[in-house]
């Protein structure tokens, strides 16, 4: 075929055609090629119907700047069902009968403008294939290729990851394959979900791509959960030396094989890391230029004589370092960082003007190693900077040689050329060795608790987290990273259980207002229209609605809290002889509450509560009594967010609470006012299940112990009534209620856990309420024989706390 393949269209992609319509006008209509199932939607190999098999060449078109495959419109394809895997583009030979017969893009293929558009359920998916036997000079995207798979079993609702989903891939040429060069100005973006997805931009598992240029955006995306790789570009199968560019933005690892490689960076990205020498062979020489531009990862030159020129503003943000062989080293207005954990070998090197030298520093064991070693000269102009950034938990005082030189030329004295970082928790200090003028030591002093200022639950976690946080790099260089005292302890704060105190709270605030509503339900209902409506010996049934807000103030380590919640109520009770009456109830109630930490981190419980009540009036004295059990369910969003870490954790736990109240009081009327004054006892006890939380990393995931918590309390007080009669057994009821409540056991509990990555355990405590509480309450209602419905507000005030409930009761005689 000589003249080539063309899929007509506009060579606008989707993107371009949103932003600007009319651009499109006067140009051909794009073509599309959908498919729905496994594929491919384009298939070029020998055989076909006749299965008779020859060699296909296409060669180049005249009107596409000599490609010989173009696509200017549309290919889409979907997996559609479940664990179905699907290719939109596939290039290559047969084997038939001992004959190898190839298939040659002589002209290569060009995306010129194009949408390749593919997904996947629970499957691969992969937009172009070069397969075994299959030859193309070049693949040029200049459009857009995206891919797509999902799992059917991941939830967002709980963060699920799921079980299944697949992995995605842009462009792959299999072992026998052969793709000489490539080129992207457009942009690839590779989503994938599943538990072991990974996720591949390029991929040559041949050998012989030799040419790799990127001046669009290469993107990989996989979950956070997820075991596997996003890996924008792998060339780790050659073995003969490649030449990479990248002016554009190559989102997850690059991964480069043997032999002389030529690194060209110019104001491009890369964001993950970058490594030489990734396969199996391991020779050949690197040249490494950057001018301007990022690399966020760690970049390893692999092994032999290697030469790195930053310039321009380049910043060689994760890290430099090489397998073996030695580095020529040339920095120039840019930013380089250098690893304790991942030293780096110099024959020669200049630090020159303007550059800046970061040295971060992971503790155990690494002091005894140079992290920047020459055995030439080493050359520090008088503008460079040298810093130091910790990204572990220095567990004492420990002294790193940063540098050590054959012949050590500083431009000027140390102080100069030094400027040291700001952490709170460390102290760091460069120094000239005083047995070598050519080695810089770095000391790091982690402080103590008490040098920091810390009270005891801040020192108790500070104490035990360094195994853990040491096991999560990021976690220990953001709080290494915080400057001040108030960064700090907000930083520790986060990493904290919940002490705060606030669903025990909410625990005694179900058992007052169950307590507090025993006489409006019971005497509800007037009886049979007798003139004494105060009386109600009838039995019924009632259901209730409430709402509730309460907050809690900030003190010492506690950031305090606020909490919401909604909740329904329905029971029932009778008259069991004169003047006494039992009943059941049943109530159910979410509540949410922020613990002040950070933002969009609820902690939200679920109550299912069992009541049993009675009360017993004998002329004006009155005794009731209530007894309370509730199972509870918990979950939590711990979200974690300093230091430029970004985490968030979630737990769920179980528990149950039960308790039980015993009020005794008197009743006098006169006129149409009613005063009961009484005195209440109370005690409640809450558990809550040890949990372990998922999906924040092993440096943020805590392993929670069991809480148990209780409480006796004492309270005096009264209620106010006035009737106001409408007609025959008709009324409205309004009441003002008020009592004094002191907490007689109200000891803080106390909590255990340990990081996931760490079996150091800490302990930390709740503070101690405040004892003395004052509780303010109205109600209105109206009654008949037959029905009630009563309105009722109530506050609970103390000097760090205040509570608002509302609730609506409406009872109906059997």
């Amino acid at each position: 075929m000589t003249g080539g393949v063309l899929l007509q269209g506009n060579s606008r992609t989707k993107t371009e055609e949103f932003r600007d319509p009319d651009a499109s006008l006067g140009k051909p209509v794009d073509s599309t090629i959908k498919l729905i199932g496994r594929g491919p939607a384009i298939f070029i190999t020998p055989g076909g119907p006749s299965k008779s098999a020859n060699n296909i060449t296409i060669g180049p078109r005249s009107d596409k700047s000599g490609f010989s495959v173009v696509n200017s419109g549309n290919i889409e394809v979907s997996g559609a069902q479940g664990g179905i895997s699907s290719t939109a583009i596939d290039i290559e030979g047969v084997v038939s009968g001992g004959v190898t017969y190839t298939t040659n893009l002589q002209g290569g293929f060009w995306n010129d403008g194009g949408n390749i558009l593919i997904s996947a359920l629970d499957g691969t998916a992969t937009a172009a294939r070069i397969g075994d036997h299959g030859v193309v000079k070049s693949f040029v995207n200049d459009g857009t290729i995206e891919i797509f798979t999902a799992d059917s079993t991941a939830r967002l609702v709980d963060n699920f990851v799921g079980k299944l989903g697949g992995s995605g891939y842009g462009i792959v040429v299999e072992s026998q394959g052969t793709l000489d060069s490539f080129k992207n100005t457009g942009l690839i973006t590779v989503d994938v979900q599943g538990p072991n997805s990974s996720a591949y931009g390029i991929l040559d598992r041949s050998g012989t791509l030799k040419s790799f240029s990127n001046s669009g955006t290469i993107n990989t995306i996989k979950r956070v959960e997820s075991t596997g790789k996003a890996i924008a570009v792998d060339l780790s199968a050659n073995i003969t030396g490649a030449e990479f560019t990248n002016s554009g933005a190559i989102l997850g690892d690059v991964l480069l094989g043997a032999g002389d490689q030529s690194l060209l960076i110019t104001n491009g990205t890369i964001t993950g890391d970058l490594t030489v020498q990734a396969g199996v062979a391991r020779s050949g020489n690197t040249a490494l230029s950057m001018e301007g531009g990022l690399i966020t990862g760690l970049v390893n030159i692999g092994d032999g004589n290697h030469t790195v020129s930053l310039s321009k503003g380049a910043n060689l943000n994760g890290g430099l370092t090489q397998t073996g062989g030695i580095v020529n080293l040339n920095v120039n207005q840019s930013k380089v960082t250098f690893l304790s954990t991942a030293p780096l070998t110099l024959s020669t090197g200049n630090l020159g003007a303007g550059s800046t030298v970061t040295f971060d520093i992971s503790g155990g064991g690494a002091a005894i190693a140079p992290i920047l070693d020459s055995t030439g000269t080493l050359t520090i102009d008088a503008s460079a900077r040298l810093t130091a950034k910790v990204s572990s938990i220095i567990k004492d005082t420990e002294t790193f040689t940063a540098i050590r030189a054959k012949s050590l030329n500083i431009n000027g004295p140390l102080s100069n050329i030094v400027a040291t970082p700001n952490s709170f928790m460390n102290d760091l200090a460069f120094s000239i060795s005083p047995n070598d003028p050519n080695s810089i030591f770095l000391t790091v002093n982690r402080k103590s608790a008490k040098q920091l200022g810390l009270g005891s639950n801040f020192s108790s976690i500070y104490n035990s987290f360094a195994t853990a946080l040491n096991s999560d790099k990021p976690v220990a260089t953001a709080l290494s990273s915080l400057q001040n005292q108030k960064e700090f302890n907000a930083g520790l704060r986060q990493l904290l259980p919940d002490t705060s105190g606030a669903t025990f709270q909410a625990a005694l605030n179900n058992q007052d207002m169950g307590t507090g509503m025993i006489r409006r339900r019971l005497v509800a209902v007037a009886k049979g229209g007798l003139p004494n409506h105060a009386q109600g010996d009838v039995a019924g049934f009632w259901a209730q609605a409430l709402g509730g807000y309460a907050t809690q103030d900030a003190k010492g380590e506690q950031a305090g809290f606020s909490i919401w919640g909604l909740g329904i109520a329905i029971g029932a009770d009778m008259p069991i002889f004169d003047k006494a009456h039992i009943g059941i109830s049943l109530s159910e109630s979410w509540q949410s509450a922020s613990l002040n930490v950070t933002q969009n981190s609820p902690l939200e419980f679920y109550t299912t509560q069992l009541s049993l009540y009675a009360r017993h009036q004998s002329k004006r004295f009155y005794s009731q009594a209530i007894l309370t059990a509730a199972y509870n369910t918990y979950k939590a969003e711990r979200k974690v967010n300093f230091g430029g870490l970004n985490r968030k954790a979630v737990g769920k736990w179980d528990g149950y609470q039960w308790g039980g109240a015993v009020e005794t009081g008197a009743i006098f009327n006169w006129n149409l006012y009613e005063l009961s004054p009484y005195v209440r006892g109370a005690y409640v006890s809450i558990h809550e299940d040890g949990y372990t939380e998922s999906l924040g990393g092993k440096g943020v995931n805590l392993i929670v112990g069991d809480k148990d918590a209780n409480s006796i309390r004492g309270s005096v007080g009264f209620s106010l009534d006035r009737d106001f009669p409408i007609y025959y057994d008709s009324y409205v009821e309004t009441e003002l209620r008020a009592n004094y409540t002191r907490d007689i056991v109200n000891d803080p509990f106390t909590l255990s856990a340990n990081f996931e990555a760490g079996d150091t355990p800490f302990t930390v405590a709740a503070n101690k309420r405040n004892p003395n509480r004052i509780n303010l309450g109205i109600g209105i209602a109206h009654k008949d024989s037959y029905s009630s419905v009563s309105v009722d507000y109530d506050t609970e005030i103390a000097s760090d706390y205040l509570s608002h409930t509302a609730s609506i009761t409406a009872r109906f005689r059997f």
